[in-house]
């Protein structure tokens, strides 16, 4: 895994970046949290390089609190883009994916059978999505309507513990 690592990203992975991405790549449900460049975001994307190098196709969703790449999406997505698979990686917000044209993509299970999910900034599930941005909370439901289980990565520098079981109720 590390070399695999370091000969696509040119990064040498950790041992608790790769412990996360083998737990990911088998289905298990992970939450990171690090310091701010602490390297979470590569525990997610060598699941990702793991499949391809197996030669799997397999789409990774992560959501962001950012908006303007969420909305460039959205233009994908209404073109089937995102459907078909041509996009290894898709930047999602969460009022998006929990929205139509988005919504439907969900019980598609050709897309769904590629799927992997990751949440950045997991901490705004519960902090943003109980006071001005409640599409957070809706990003559990993705689980019960995706017809395949799919491996959740929740990452985040700040997760007290208040707030980590409230996020992992919540997805």
């Amino acid at each position: 895994v590390r070399e695999l690592v370091y000969k696509k990203t040119g990064k040498r992975a950790c041992l608790w970046q790769i412990k996360t991405a083998l737990a990911l790549y088998h289905g298990k449900d992970v939450v990171g949290v690090a310091r701010t460049g602490a390297g979470k975001t590569l525990s997610f994307w060598i699941p990702l390089l793991m499949a391809l190098e197996d030669g799997l196709k397999k789409t990774a969703v992560v959501v962001t609190p950012l908006n303007l790449l969420g909305k460039q999406n959205a233009i994908q997505l209404n073109g089937g883009d995102i459907v078909s698979g041509k996009y290894d990686v898709v930047i999602i917000n969460p009022e998006l994916m929990t929205e139509e044209p988005c919504k439907s993509i969900w019980t598609n299970p050709k897309f769904t059978s590629m799927l992997m999910f990751g949440n950045d900034e997991g901490h705004c599930v519960s902090q943003w999505g109980r006071t001005f941005r409640n599409h957070y909370l809706n990003i559990g439901i993705i689980r019960y309507i995706v017809s395949n289980s799919i491996p959740f990565f929740v990452a985040s520098a700040t997760l007290p513990r208040t707030i980590l079981k409230d996020v992992t109720e919540l997805l």
